[in-house]
C-alpha cells in the first residue's frame, strides 16, 4: 500500500496530519535507532514515544518503524515521510527566508523584533528544545533560541565559533502540591527537578503536557517560567521562587547574514524595552 504525502506546515499524509513534534519523533528512531534512546532525545517516556508512532501508523496505515532485537528502523514509509518533510524545509530555505527555531517562552520577543525587521522575512518555528536540538543537529535553522542555556553551552564546547548571546533573564516558578507532578514542556523544567533532586525529595512525573493552562486545574504539581504565568490572569501568590531557579534564555546564532544581523539588533532593542 502507498502512501500520498503533501508537504504544509505539518504533513497531510493519506488525508491526516503528522505535526512537527511527530515528525521529531520519527528523526529520533532515525538518528539512534532504538526507541528508548529516541524518547531520550525527546525528553519524553518510551510509552509516550510509543503512543505517537502508533497513531502515525494509524493515520498512515502503514507501519513507519521495523524493531528486531537490537535496533529500531524506519520503514521506507517511514523514511519517505522525513524526505518529504526536509525537502519542504529545504525549499523554505531556498527563497533565502531565515529560519528561526524558538519556544513559547521566547517566541514573543523573536516575533516582535521579527516584525520590527520589516525588510526581511523571517519563517519561525515554534517548538520545544528537544525538536530545536534536532532541527539543529539536521542545520535547518539560522538561530535557536533555547529555554534551556545547558543545550547552549553544550554546543558552544563543540563548536565554538557559533555565536550565543542572552536575549532575557527568566525563572521558574514552583507550585508544590505534593510529590506527583505535571512537567510542561517549555521552559528549563531540568533546573526545577534537578533542584528537587539536591534536596532529596522524592517526586514522581505522571504526565507531560502542552499547555499552560492544563497545568492549573490538575490539582498537581508543577514548574512554570515567570514569563509564561505572567501570560495568564493569574497572581504569583502560592508560587515558590528560588535563586537555583534563574536562568538565562540564550540564542545560537549558527548562520552570519544581514536579516540575520538585523533581527539581532531588533532583538536587543526589544530586549532593552522589555528591561524596563
Amino acid at each position: 500500500m502507498g502512501i500520498k504525502i503533501e508537504p504544509e506546515l505539518h504533513l497531510r499524509v493519506n488525508g491526516g496530519h503528522i505535526s512537527a513534534r511527530r515528525i521529531a519523533v520519527l528523526t529520533a528512531v532515525e538518528l539512534s535507532g532504538s526507541q528508548n534512546k529516541a524518547a531520550s532525545l525527546c525528553g519524553i517516556s518510551v510509552p509516550v514515544l510509543s503512543r505517537h508512532l502508533h497513531e502515525m501508523e494509524s493515520i498512515t496505515g502503514v507501519p513507519l518503524i521495523k524493531t528486531d532485537p537490537k535496533r529500531t528502523i524506519l520503514t521506507p514509509e517511514g523514511k519517505e515521510i522525513l524526505k518529504q518533510y526536509r525537502e519542504y524545509v529545504e525549499a523554505l530555505r531556498q527563497i533565502e527566508m531565515p529560519t528561526i527555531a524558538c519556544t513559547p517562552v521566547s517566541s514573543p520577543l523573536i516575533r516582535k523584533a521579527a516584525d520590527r525587521a520589516r525588510e526581511f522575512m523571517f519563517n519561525i518555528i515554534e517548538s520545544d528544545d528537544c525538536t530545536n536540538i534536532l532541527l539543529l543537529q539536521k542545520g535547518i535553522p539560522d538561530m535557536v533560541v533555547f529555554d534551556d542555556p545547558v543545550h547552549v553551552y553544550n554546543h558552544s564546547i563543540r563548536n565554538p565559533r557559533d555565536v550565543h548571546f542572552e536575549l532575557f533573564q527568566d525563572t521558574l516558578l514552583h507550585h508544590d502540591a505534593g510529590p506527583v507532578y505535571q512537567k510542561l514542556r517549555y521552559g528549563a523544567q531540568r533546573i526545577g527537578f534537578n533542584y528537587l533532586e539536591r534536596k532529596g525529595i522524592e517526586y514522581a512525573i505522571k504526565r507531560v503536557v502542552n499547555s499552560i493552562e492544563g497545568l492549573l486545574d490538575s490539582g498537581l504539581s508543577f514548574f512554570i517560567n515567570r514569563s509564561l504565568l505572567k501570560r495568564l490572569p493569574l497572581p504569583e501568590e502560592g508560587f515558590i521562587s528560588s535563586p537555583s531557579f534563574n536562568h538565562s534564555i540564550l540564542a545560537l546564532r549558527l548562520r552570519e547574514s544581514m536579516p540575520i544581523t538585523h533581527l539581532q539588533t531588533k532583538l536587543f532593542e526589544v530586549r532593552q524595552e522589555k528591561k524596563h
